[in-house]
Formats: C-alpha cells, structure tokens, sequence
C-alpha cells in the first residue's frame, strides 16, 4: 500500500498576509495624511469718518513765545489785554467786528428755511405722484419729473445746511483766545485798528513751552494750518498724550529732508518732557472737508517691484478662506492704518501676517 504524502499547511500562510495586506496598499486611501491649512491673521477694511489725521515724527524743543493773531481780516472791536497781563487757557485775547458775518448768517438761516419747505413739500408731492402713478393715473414722465424736483430740493437744502456749518466756524475765527497760560509780552494792534489774517496780534510768553518741530512732506503741507489742533506722543513718556497746537507752518522746504518744517506748541506742560526727544505728531485735519476713508492696516500692506499690495481673503467656507494677491493704491499714514485710494472694498477681508507665504489660491483657515 503506498504511503500517503502529508501535506503542510504552513505555506498557505504567506499567500494568506499577502491576500490581506494587497486591498490594505492598493485601495485603502483613509490612511493618506491630509493637506494642512495655513492658519492666517486678517483684518477687516473698515472706513473712518469725521476729522481725518496725519502723523508723523518730529523732535521736540524749548520755546518762549507764541504769536497770536486771526483766520480772519476785520476791524479790532475789543482787546481784552495788555503787555505784563497774566492769562489762563482760553481766556479771550481780542475780537474782531463779526456784524457784517452775523448779517450773512441771518440770509442763510433764511434760505435754508426756505430751502428745507421746498424740499419737505418736493416729498410729499413725489409721494403723491407715485401714489398715482402706481394706479395708472399719471405718465411715467410726469412721475420722472417729481422725482427730479424732490432730489433737486434735497440737495438744495443740504447745500444750505453746509452754508450755515462754514459761516457759523467762520464766525468763531472772529475771537482770539489764549491756547495756553502765559503772559502777554508785546501788543502790536489797537482797538478799531483794521488788521488782515495771519497779521500779529498780541504775543503770549510762556516759561515752561515746548514745541516740536516736525517736517510735513509736499502733498499734505497744504492740509496744516496755523491753529490747527494736534496730538503728540513722547515714546519716552508712556501712556500719556498731550495736546497741542500748530504755532507756525514754514513756506520754505528744507532741502535736506525734503519737507515743510512745522512747529507745534504743547498745550499740556510736563516736567518729563526734554528738549531733543523724539515724538509723534498727529494733525487733526478741517472736519468741514473731512470725507469718509477706508483704512488698511500697516502691516496688511507690502511693496513690490509693481507697486502697493495686499492679500484679500474671500471666506468659503466656515472659517475657511482663499487667498489672492491685489494691487492697492494708498496714502497718507494715520493712527489707524494707511488711507486707502483704490483697491479695496469696505468689509474685505486682508492678511496681516506672514505675507511672504501667502500666494493667490492658497486655501487658508482664518484667524482673528
């Protein structure tokens, strides 16, 4: 009887892995790592209204005297001092004959009177006329028609409105008031005396001044004006700001910086304050010319051989986002950030961190 071969069952096993381990390497794709998102920090475009403002750097000096006069030529009808006299902060100096301005505003007040009926009577009369022509009792033309008288007695009176805001700022340039204690060192004008704008008043010595001479660069010297009020900060002297004022705008460019010297006088007085520290100065710009800006902050903004750019984040999901690269054009450096020309939309979303690693497309998860 011949032998029966046994057979092992130990070389099944190796063709068993293999069969478990080919679906494992071939199909499961779950164990692939995953792309990672870039987490960014970003900011939202936001605009600014009322006064807009300037800063920029300047160093401070000692000062003794500061000139006074008007915004406005007129005749002397009062002045309140003498040389020797002492005088407080905002106590008043002179004042100019305001009548024939006054005058002026009462023909204002009445136009804008009038201005304001028509325009209240343009409404209710558009109001009426799309009533009607809603129910098909008057042409579209005669509707177009109203609609224009409304809209041209609206601006009318906001025209008006604007009047009134410049005569009533106007008239206040018709008081001199002292913009800090001191004492009144020289008289050059006399009651009844017919004086123009800028021409000297009276000069007002203080022993503690300090002024800071800042340079204004060419495009923005024509938006400071002696008076104007100002913000200064000392790195030295933290978490204090002081007031000042705008005490003489030069006419004449300093060639070795290329700016416009302008010198500001503190109002506030502090013994940390020395002459040569460095500052910040923060002009205060007309709020009757102010518009409405859109700011980008600094560090949103970077410099290429093409220009001004930033990177705009568009969400897409949860708090997911892609990048894209845009060009921006911008201008003067505020407290807030850069005014924005161009460029940009209110409510955008831009990064301001790690620009060097941003490029258009990237897929990014968003970080306040």
């Amino acid at each position: 009887m011949p032998k029966r071969e046994k057979i092992s069952k130990w070389p099944v096993l190796p063709a068993l892995l293999l069969a478990a381990w080919l679906p494992a390497a071939c199909g499961d794709k779950s164990s692939e790592p995953k792309p990672v998102i870039r987490p960014v920090r970003h900011q939202i475009v936001t605009s600014i209204g009322g006064a807009p403002e300037l800063t920029y750097s300047g160093v401070s000096k000692s000062g003794t005297e500061i000139k006074l006069s008007f915004r406005v030529g007129g005749s002397i009808r009062s002045l309140a001092v003498g040389v020797g006299d002492r005088v407080k902060t905002n106590d008043l100096i002179a004042t100019l004959d305001d009548a024939d301005a006054k005058l002026n505003r009462e023909r204002v007040e009445i136009s804008l009177a009038k201005a304001k009926v028509q325009a209240e009577t343009a409404e209710a009369n558009l109001k009426r006329i799309r009533a009607l022509y809603e129910s098909n009792n008057v042409s579209l033309s005669e509707y177009e028609a109203a609609k224009e008288r409304d809209a041209n007695a609206a601006a009318e009176y906001r025209a008006e409105k604007r009047s009134l805001n410049l005569i009533d700022r106007e008239l206040a340039y018709y008081r001199l008031r002292a913009p800090m204690d001191g004492i009144i060192t020289a008289k050059d004008v006399s009651r009844n005396e017919n004086v123009q704008a800028g021409q000297l008043v009276v000069v007002l010595e203080t022993g503690d001044l300090i002024e800071v001479s800042v340079g204004v660069p060419e495009q923005n010297i024509v938006r400071i004006e002696k008076g104007q009020a100002v913000r200064v900060r000392f790195p030295a002297v933290t978490n204090v700001e002081f007031r000042g004022i705008v005490n003489e705008v030069s006419f004449a460019i300093d060639a070795a910086s290329s700016t416009y010297p302008v010198t500001v006088v503190l109002s506030d007085v502090s013994e940390k304050i020395r002459p040569g520290m460095p500052a910040d100065v923060t002009f205060q710009l007309d709020v009757v010319n102010s518009v409405t800006v859109l700011i980008v902050p600094v560090n949103a903004v970077a410099k290429g051989l093409q220009g001004t750019y930033v990177f705009v984040v568009t969400p897409t999901e949860d708090d997911l986002g892609i990048v894209n690269k845009r060009s921006v054009e911008i201008g003067p450096l505020t407290r807030q950030g850069f005014e924005l020309i161009s460029g940009l939309d209110q409510g955008e979303r831009v990064v301001t961190a790690g620009l060097d690693k941003m490029h258009d497309g990237l897929k990014v998860r968003l970080r306040q």
